[in-house]
């Protein structure tokens, strides 16, 4: 129990440094908070933006050159 009458006297002797890492406490939160949101969002955005994008995929036989299954492909 004396060891948080201690702290909190130390608190009250020293309000301006305590203040100061309150704040920075605070600021670093804020912080982190914001850039997992902007992460979220962002990673939001681009499945989306894949998702719109649809699938554009090309399967060919082994050996097959490519200008063959796009002559294929067109008909």
């Amino acid at each position: 129990m004396k060891f948080f009458i201690l702290a909190y006297k130390n608190l009250k002797r020293r309000k301006s440094r305590s203040f100061l890492t309150i704040g920075g406490v605070a600021v670093a939160v804020a912080v982190l908070v914001a850039l997992l949101g902007f992460n979220a969002g962002y990673q939001e955005a681009l499945t989306s933006d894949v998702d719109k994008m649809g699938y554009q995929v090309i399967v060919t036989a082994k050996g097959c050159p490519y200008e063959a299954a796009t002559m294929i492909l067109s008909g």
